[in-house]
């Protein structure tokens, strides 16, 4: 399998994914056509043969009608941002699988950053899968829920689906908010050496242009949304808003709502 990772802008990720070289590939959430037509033909791939969106905000989809126009690609995105992507997507559901040239492209919905929110999990012949998150899982973060979602939504995605994905699934998120959201975590667990270590790998990587990456049991270490059931966490969270938490879901919300105003 080959993944391309291609920054876009000051902070956006677009991916495509082809079964090897001179294979049909995939472009997840273009922006910059001429960026990734580039990418592809320097990379020895083949014609783009498919378009997902991972949601419907413009900055994960602004490239997709120049890029059909440009390839012949069918576009597929899930409802209900559907309606309002642009090159009227074709639809997907929870659960498909689209094989290109011999390679699995799996659908999960998480809703919660918006209502038709995917992530996409491409398994290789050999080797740990890998996860396109789009907006819903950040390194050491979550997406937001202020532009049509719903944070209570999200944890549910979080609970049934993130964390039900084997540990060594390798996280490919759709922005690189990875230095702020580690600084956030240091915020919440100022000890923390798992973080501190992580953040001066995403700084020197940030220097070179390299875009930094995990694996979903890494995150367990420094992201305090998989870190919901830390009795550290939860004492935090109660010193800073007076309140007790339980259960998970109070202390991801309570997360969320911190993370908004930090």
């Amino acid at each position: 399998m080959i993944l391309l990772k291609l920054r876009m802008g000051a902070d956006n990720i677009s991916y495509v994914v082809a079964s090897g070289a001179d294979h049909s590939c995939a472009v997840i959430d273009p922006i910059v056509t001429d960026e990734i037509i580039e990418a592809i033909e320097k990379a020895g791939l083949g014609e783009v043969e498919l378009i997902v969106n991972t949601h419907g905000h413009p900055d994960h989809t602004s490239g997709n009608v120049s890029l059909a126009e440009s390839t012949g690609a069918r576009i597929v995105a899930h409802d209900p941002d559907r309606a309002h992507i642009p090159g009227n997507p074709e639809p997907v559901k929870d659960g498909d699988i689209i094989n290109l040239d011999g390679m699995d492209i799996k659908i999960i919905h998480t809703p919660g950053h918006t209502a038709g929110g995917i992530c996409l999990r491409i398994k290789p012949g050999s080797g740990p899968a890998h996860l396109i998150s789009g907006d819903t899982v950040f390194l050491a973060g979550c997406g937001n829920a202020r532009f049509g979602g719903d944070p209570e939504v999200l944890y549910e995605s979080f609970r049934s689906k993130i964390f039900t994905l084997p540990g060594d699934t390798i996280l490919h998120p759709g922005h690189n908010y990875a230095a702020n959201n580690l600084l956030f975590a240091l915020s919440l667990y100022p000890d923390n050496p798992e973080a501190e270590k992580k953040l001066d790998e995403v700084k020197k990587k940030n220097k070179t242009g390299e875009i930094p990456g995990s694996t979903l049991a890494e995150e367990k270490n420094y992201n305090p949304f998989f870190m919901l059931d830390s009795d550290k966490i939860r004492n935090i969270l109660q010193k800073k808003t007076g309140r007790e938490y339980n259960d998970d879901k109070s202390v991801f919300l309570a997360l969320r709502d911190l993370r908004n105003r930090w």
